[in-house]
């Protein structure tokens, strides 16, 4: 999950150009300290591990104020939690592995954080753009299979309905989050959608025009193209957010099957083209480069209402070719 956009955040950003002659580049003078490069420790060479660490206060405290939440603070993770780390790491394919060397400032945990991941942008003093990556500690506990679910069910209402996503219980949960963030990384650096975040369009990092990725796709940032569009998608969110959950979970099965017939691995991937990227970057790595199931089972008392395998898809599998194309 990418940053959520607060008021407190474009406001700070229309200032800081308000007061340049040349709007389509922001001076790094201009940019609060939570979007400096410089606020961070950040060391290319330093190896992936060992950017995980306490957060910087100022950008800790910009998180409680984006999100409300004063009870957010540092997590450190313990030695079984950092084995984990690590071995989430070293599974990351290359593309996203050389973004993160490259780009990646830090990566942080973060206790009671909303949400299972989050990802923001930063700019070092020549405009070039770069990230940090904030997990909540919880992240590290549990295998994929039960993370998903656990993430799928915040997306309806409470009812006798189940959903549960069968992604195989051999890697932990975290390699799934931590491929989301990646692509979320790699998606700023390179571009792979016109925009990750609109908070960034008066830095020149935003592409107007379609990208390979987002073509015959995308008709906008969060409105594909009517082929792919479908009945109840504007209602979908995760974690509470928007107001949600706005779905009640007998509607499910009616919309696991509409979405079916879409070109999305995930309803998460449907609600914008940037988390479509991340969807699509992290479910193949698990599903066609680590050979892990990936369905969807609904049910009600032991009786299967949908099950259903996104990579069956005609529409997904018509993309994968762009995805191959990273691992060569």
């Amino acid at each position: 999950m990418k940053k959520k956009i607060f008021y407190l955040s474009v406001l700070s950003l229309m200032l800081a150009v308000s007061c340049s002659r040349t709007p389509l580049i922001f001076k790094t003078e201009g940019l609060n300290k939570w979007r400096q490069l410089a606020t961070f420790a950040f060391n290319p060479e330093t190896p992936l591990w060992g950017r995980v660490g306490p957060m910087p206060d100022c950008v800790l405290e910009q998180m409680r104020i984006w999100d409300g939440r004063n009870d957010y603070g540092i997590y450190l993770p313990g030695p079984k939690e950092e084995k984990i780390i690590r071995e989430c790491l070293d599974l990351l394919p290359e593309y996203l592995s050389s973004a993160l060397k490259t780009r990646c400032a830090g990566i942080y945990f973060i206790s009671n954080l909303a949400g299972s991941g989050w990802t923001d942008w930063l700019l070092d003093e020549k405009n070039n753009i770069y990230c940090y990556m904030a997990f909540p500690g919880h992240v590290l506990s549990g295998n994929l299979s039960s993370l998903l679910s656990a993430k799928e069910k915040t997306c309806f209402r409470d009812s006798d309905i189940t959903i549960k996503i069968e992604c195989g219980t051999e890697y932990p949960g975290f390699l799934y989050i931590l491929l989301h963030e990646a692509a979320h990384v790699y998606d700023y650096t390179v571009q792979v959608t016109p925009w990750v975040e609109k908070t960034l369009k008066n830095t020149g990092h935003i592409n107007m025009r379609n990208s390979v990725f987002t073509k015959n796709i995308w008709e906008q940032y969060n409105l594909p193209v009517k082929k792919f569009d479908f009945p109840g998608r504007t209602n979908i969110s995760f974690y509470g957010f928007s107001g949600g959950p706005k779905l009640e979970s007998s509607r499910s099965p009616e919309i696991y099957k509409a979405a079916s017939r879409s070109c999305f691995p995930s309803l998460y991937a449907s609600m914008n083209w940037a988390e479509d990227f991340a969807e699509m970057a992290a479910f193949y790595h698990l599903h066609d480069i680590l050979g892990q199931p990936y369905k969807i089972i609904v049910s009600e008392k032991n009786s299967i209402l949908w099950m259903h395998e996104p990579f069956l898809q005609p529409g997904l599998r018509d993309r994968l070719g762009l995805m191959r194309s990273y691992y060569k």
